[in-house]
């Protein structure tokens, strides 16, 4: 399987134009027994296949086909093979990914059993944790080959990430008073500002809000325009918290 085959030698194959225009193709070839079927046939095209050895995973790869044919591996290998379940992998990679580290997500039955199929399906559930964390599988597989988390379990980086935590929402109606003529007051000031933040200049015209210069709770002066500025969300709330202010010539 590895080094990769050239596929100049596969052409006499009916194989699809994806892997023939391929420089080379990684593959390999299982027994047709009744477990390796089960197995073989659940895995996917594009899915991650972890090659592990002496208590390690040492090689990764993408599956891009498979096939059954009772007489490739023997052409290919020129030796007389049963193997005829075939996966056809792409984009072998070296990892050095010790086997303690990926549990509990990931297992290998090889290790209880030295007959058992050296591959482990990652189950929908635990997928799902991955993906949440990770982005994806291979995310997940880079980070733990990454020298930073060296020493780390797949489950010391779940817990870094605080992943576990659950909080509990509840809603409730709660009143509020709404201020009349603000939507105006509003309009009006950020186009006397061409909508842009007179802090920043940020134009992104839905994070622009209408803010008073000076504060005041008469509601005849609040709507005065000339005490109006257009503000960013941000810069209206570092405004009103105090981190700056303008003199009376509004610099």
């Amino acid at each position: 399987m590895n080094p990769p085959i050239n596929t100049d030698t596969l052409k006499k194959f009916v194989l699809p134009t994806s892997i023939i225009n391929l420089k080379s193709i990684s593959i390999w070839g299982l027994n047709n027994t009744k477990e390796n079927r089960r197995v073989w046939e659940s895995i996917n095209k594009s899915d991650i296949i972890l090659f592990f050895k002496n208590n390690k995973y040492f090689l990764k790869g993408k599956i891009i086909h498979k096939k059954i044919d009772e007489e490739f591996y023997s052409k290919i290998l020129k030796i007389k093979q049963t193997r005829s379940l075939l996966l056809f992998i792409t984009e072998i990679e070296l990892i050095n990914i010790d086997f303690e580290r990926t549990i509990p997500i990931f297992t290998n039955p090889i290790i209880k059993n030295a007959y058992g199929f050296p591959i482990k399906i990652v189950d929908e559930k635990n997928k799902k944790l991955l993906e949440k964390i990770f982005g994806n599988i291979e995310n997940c597989l880079n980070c733990l080959n990454s020298k930073e988390n060296n020493n780390l379990s797949l489950s010391d980086i779940i817990d870094k990430n605080n992943l576990k935590i659950l909080v509990n929402f509840s809603t409730k109606k709660v009143a509020s008073k709404k201020r009349k003529g603000q939507e105006k007051f509003r309009n009006e000031v950020l186009k006397n500002f061409k909508s842009k933040c007179a802090v920043c200049g940020i134009s992104q015209i839905g994070l622009l809000q209408a803010g008073h210069i000076i504060q005041i709770n008469d509601e005849k002066k609040s709507g005065l325009i000339q005490n109006g500025i257009c503000f960013c969300m941000t810069c209206h709330k570092l405004f009103d918290e105090g981190y700056f202010s303008f003199d009376d010539k509004y610099k």
